[in-house]
């Protein structure tokens, strides 16, 4: 598949495919971690679908990972009452 055959997305399609409100999807397309856009200019960024979505596929899977590193913490952490 060439670059011009894949589906670009811009804050809209975002947005749609992540329930996120317009302002959300702004602060996450700004983040630092998030994929380059390939085209347009700051008003009018497009993004390929397949790097979106392997980008929140992976910010998924790390959340996942650090939800259950804090409940085995809390699983494994004991409170001693003093007498």
């Amino acid at each position: 598949m060439s670059v011009f055959e894949r589906e670009l997305w811009g804050t809209d399609e975002i947005g749609e495919f992540t329930g996120r409100k317009k302002s959300a999807v702004s602060l996450l397309v700004n983040r630092p971690d998030f994929p380059g856009h390939c085209v347009g200019s700051l008003r009018c960024r497009r993004w390929f679908k397949d790097s979106i979505i392997e980008y929140l596929r992976a910010q998924e899977r790390l959340n996942s990972s650090k939800s259950h590193a804090v409940s085995d913490q809390r699983r494994s952490f004991r409170v001693s009452a003093k007498s």
